[in-house]
C-alpha cells in the first residue's frame, strides 16, 4: 500500500479526494516535530472545504495531506514521520478527549475506548 503526500497542491490534493471517495487522509502540520495529526474519511467536511475561502488552505499553509486509500499505510507512515504524534496518540486518554493525535470527531464517530472496531469504517481498533 502506498500513501500520497500532498504538501504544495491543492489542485492534485483534490483531485485525489475525488478518486477516492472511501479513503482516508492524514491532516499534520509540516514539521517533523508536531503532535498534530487527525484521521479523517475523504470526504470529510473539515478536509474538503476552506473555511477562509483563500487558494492554498489545504495544502500550501500550515498544513500537508497525507492520503491512502487504507488506513495501515497512514499508521506506519505516522510512525516514520510523526513520532511525537504516535507517542500523543499511544498516551492512556480516550480519543475523543485529545486534542492533537486522534480521529476526526465528525467523520469518525468518538470512540469510548472498549470498541473493537471503528463505529464508522467499521475497521479494527488496536488500542495500546
Amino acid at each position: 500500500m502506498k500513501v500520497k503526500v500532498f504538501d504544495s497542491g491543492d489542485e492534485p490534493y483534490k483531485k485525489w479526494l475525488q478518486n477516492h471517495p472511501e479513503g482516508y487522509v492524514l491532516n499534520t502540520r509540516r514539521s517533523s516535530d508536531t503532535t498534530h495529526v487527525i484521521f479523517h474519511r475523504s470526504g470529510c467536511s473539515e478536509i474538503t472545504k476552506i473555511k477562509t475561502g483563500e487558494a492554498g488552505g489545504f495544502t500550501k499553509r500550515k498544513n500537508i495531506k497525507v492520503c491512502a486509500e487504507e488506513t495501515d499505510p497512514l499508521v506506519q507512515w505516522m510512525v516514520e514521520h510523526r513520532p511525537k504524534a504516535v507517542a500523543e496518540w499511544m498516551r492512556e486518554t480516550p480519543p475523543d478527549e485529545k486534542n492533537d493525535a486522534r480521529p476526526c470527531g465528525k467523520c469518525h464517530y468518538p470512540l469510548r475506548g472498549d470498541e473493537e472496531k471503528c463505529p464508522s469504517c467499521q475497521r479494527e481498533i488496536l488500542w495500546s
